[in-house]
């Protein structure tokens, strides 16, 4: 493996110098003005001037302070003495993460100080590439397919199932679902990027395909319904029998009996004598009946998931 550079920072300069100077420093020691200020340094030393030691030694310190960081880190930490004014800029936050400025911010800025972590307005997280939310369209903002044109110019229509990104491995997926898209599943855990909906009224039950607004109804579950194998008991009324006459048979003696109506003929005047009325025997338990059925049909599960 090459090195990209051959010189690199091993350690802060002037880190070990003393930064309490005492009214008569000591010779041999090196000292640190810890009060030098940007006002102080940033026309430079006037010409033919030779400069404190510990002033120098501040200087250095603090431009290698921050070389080291960026050395060690890749990326310097955000200050609230400095002024964002170039957008964007990156920094690390103090949680970690890298920031991206959205708007130019800090003391000498109209925003004034603006922390990354707490200033959405002017900070985001940065990310070089978020492939999980990579939207590819072509001109006319059809997402499904596109074109692209041959060694010879002959323009071909491509899926973008077929696309890939080189230098990604190919780890390149497309979000067609929006969040919220409720999704049927033949399997019993949601995918990754799907939550499964485990609510009762998702339960046990069947699917009814509908060209109004999607609802639910009923109120036998699933299992119940199509795990009979007979039908409800139910109890004959007299207007669910089929029109009938009974047969009866019996002797009429008559006399001066007062008149009687009876059941297997009519009256008769003058009035019979003794007029028989006849009945069958009752027959019949009133009992409730039930027929056969085979309810239980093939079923295959599947589970209903939101898109996260």
């Amino acid at each position: 493996m090459a090195s990209e550079r051959s010189v690199t920072l091993t350690a802060i300069w002037a880190s070990g110098a003393v930064t309490v100077i005492p009214p008569t420093p000591v010779q041999g020691i090196g000292y640190r003005n810890t009060a030098l200020s940007t006002s102080d340094i940033e026309d430079g030393y006037s010409f033919d001037t030779i400069p404190s030691s510990a002033d120098t030694n501040q200087a250095i310190f603090e431009i290698a302070s921050i070389v080291s960081e960026v050395n060690t880190r890749g990326i310097a930490g955000w200050s609230d003495q400095v002024d964002y004014a170039t957008v964007p800029a990156v920094v690390r936050g103090s949680d970690g993460e890298f920031y991206e400025s959205l708007l130019a911010s800090g003391p000498g800025v109209g925003a004034g100080v603006q922390d990354p972590i707490s200033s959405p307005t002017y900070w985001q997280v940065f990310r070089a590439l978020d492939l999980s939310t990579l939207t590819i369209s072509n001109s006319d903002g059809d997402t499904d397919f596109f074109a692209t044109v041959d060694e010879s110019g002959n323009q071909q229509r491509v899926s973008k199932a077929n696309i890939a990104l080189s230098g990604f491995n190919n780890d390149l997926t497309f979000d067609e679902f929006p969040t919220g898209t409720r999704m049927l599943f033949q399997q019993t855990a949601a995918p990754t990027g799907w939550t499964k909906d485990v609510s009762a009224g998702v339960n046990n039950r069947a699917l009814r395909i509908t060209n109004g607004t999607a609802g639910t109804g009923g109120s036998v579950g699933f299992t119940t319904l199509f795990g009979r194998t007979a039908t409800d008991g139910h109890t004959l009324l007299l207007a669910e029998t089929p029109a009938h006459t009974h047969l009866t048979g019996g002797n009429t003696v008559w006399g001066s009996v007062t008149n009687e109506a009876s059941l297997i003929g009519p009256d008769y005047d003058p009035p019979d004598t003794d007029g028989r009325i006849l009945t069958e025997q009752s027959r019949g338990g009133d009992q409730a009946h039930s027929h056969n059925i085979d309810m239980r049909v093939l079923y295959t599960d599947v589970i209903i998931a939101t898109k996260n």
